[in-house]
């Protein structure tokens, strides 16, 4: 609810376009600043009457509420899940098919093991697998990590494009330069860029939800971890990785794609582990 509440009011239905206007100028931005005061402040606020103002609450609070779903509808979701190949095929024999859309996917494991690699494989294995329908993905590099990657991506490309048009002939046609250019990368420097980086992904899903299939954060806690830093502020940082990954969580859930995160374990952990977040 939370997140709906931070929903900006010019882009809920059933505001009219002059209300909206009189909301900027008193000082109303989001469904938040509705809901956090009541109908009679609404009305001196907005200089409008008992009915305008029950009516904006109204529809504010609808907006924001979850929506229900019966218990038949959540077992057919859950039956209609796809997934998202890794190209690696032990490891998408295990996960069931690739890493599931809706959910959260977090790749974990001490520094050097390939995390980032192991983004770039699949970035290309969805870049690829989706080029008829022109999908995207995005990658928001906090460690800036692809200084020395984009070489490798490109190489990964072609490979797989090869491999395309061995296997099927008819396969769509499309160059690695096209491919490449449906990589939209995002190089926060800083927890604020970090911030407004998750903020501009929001927005762009919302103007174009069908082209995105794959976000990737690599990593999503090294942003975090640098702002936060000290150890007073431990619950906070604590406290805001969980809000980002509960915001990557709803990105994955109402535009049907898959999110997948790194994070840095210690180094008495040798092996990469994958964890969905399914919640």
């Amino acid at each position: 609810m939370s997140l709906r509440a931070d929903r900006r009011l010019a882009r809920v239905a059933g505001i009219e376009r002059q209300l909206q206007r009189t909301l900027e100028a008193a000082g109303f931005v989001t469904c938040r600043d509705i809901l956090g005061v009541s109908v009679i402040e609404l009305i001196e606020a907005l200089d409008v009457d008992l009915d305008q103002a029950c009516h904006l609450a109204d529809v504010v609070a609808a907006e924001v509420a979850a929506k229900p779903r019966t218990a038949h509808q959540l077992l057919s979701r859950m039956s209609e899940t796809s997934y998202l190949r890794t190209g690696i095929r032990p490891l998408d024999a295990h996960l069931g098919g690739g890493l599931p859309h809706r959910c959260v996917v977090e790749a974990v494991g001490p520094a050097g093991i390939g995390k980032t690699q192991f983004c770039l494989a699949v970035a290309a294995r969805a870049l690829v697998d989706g080029a008829s329908d022109e999908r995207r993905v995005v990658h928001i590099d906090t460690a800036h990590n692809l200084d020395l990657s984009t070489k490798r991506l490109t190489e990964m490309l072609e490979l797989l494009l090869n491999e395309q048009r061995r296997d099927s002939p008819v396969a769509h046609s499309c160059t690695v330069a096209e491919l490449a250019s449906r990589l939209l990368v995002w190089r926060p420097d800083g927890w604020d860029e970090y911030c407004h980086c998750l903020k501009e992904l929001e927005i762009a899903l919302l103007a174009a939800p069908a082209r995105v299939t794959l976000i990737i954060v690599d990593s999503v806690a090294a942003p975090v971890r640098a702002h936060f830093y000290t150890k007073d502020q431990r619950s906070t940082r604590q406290e805001q990785l969980v809000a980002h990954t509960a915001l990557l969580k709803y990105l994955a859930d109402t535009h049907d794609l898959c999110v997948l995160v790194t994070n840095q374990a210690g180094a008495d952990t040798p092996h990469a582990a994958f964890v969905a977040c399914n919640s």
